[in-house]
């Protein structure tokens, strides 16, 4: 639908504009309107939260009013597969990149220093303290990707029971209300334990 496309289309843009120089839209979107004042492009994040919220409303209202094909579960399934496997094949990588090809890690974000960092403008500390910060903050990224988190227990635990949700609703030929209100008591449970983790 046209409010689909609305908030799936603002969600998409708001996160290419969340990385920031290391998106081409959000550089070509400075060089053309010059405007430099953005200070942190993360601000953008809070845009693509709320596109994607809208969009999850959306689809439990279709759910609750019972406007629900099969072919669009279907579809939403085989969606809902896809983003889990491309999560979990990141993660996966990102974790054994910086347990076994840690040297090269390091190695790289050196000359990555060298290169656009140390004795550059704006960038007034010693050598020793940017790799210092580069070292940590790889540690840092690899004690986020870890197995054992609570935060990413607790995102395979929702992954694994959005995809039971989707699967019991594609078999069902009818949509109990009941079985939403499960859905909507899980969403509301888990917006609050993340946002309570988000502001600790």
């Amino acid at each position: 639908s046209q409010f689909f496309r609305i908030w799936g289309v603002l969600g998409a843009l708001a996160l290419l504009l969340a990385f920031g120089r290391w998106s081409p839209l959000y550089v070509a979107f400075v060089k053309l309107t010059r405007f430099y004042s953005f200070r942190v492009p993360a601000k953008f994040l809070v845009f693509f939260c709320f596109g994607f919220a809208m969009l999850g409303g959306m689809g439990f209202q279709v759910l609750w009013q019972g406007r629900l094909t099969q072919a669009i579960m279907r579809r939403a399934f085989r969606a809902l597969l896809a983003i889990l496997t491309i999560y979990a094949a990141a993660m996966i990588f990102a974790n054994g990149l910086l347990t076994f090809g840690r040297d090269m890690v390091l190695k790289l974000g050196e000359a990555y220093v060298m290169r656009f960092v140390y004795a550059q403008p704006g960038h007034p500390h010693s050598l020793e303290s940017y790799l210092a910060n580069m070292k940590a903050y790889s540690d840092h990224i690899l004690k986020v990707l870890s197995w054992d988190d609570p935060t990413n227990i607790s995102a395979a635990i929702m992954a694994l029971f959005c995809v039971i949700f989707v699967w019991i609703l594609l078999r069902k030929k009818v949509i109990k209300r009941s079985l939403l209100c499960v859905g909507v008591l899980f969403l509301v449970v888990d917006l609050y334990v993340a946002a309570f983790q988000d502001m600790k």
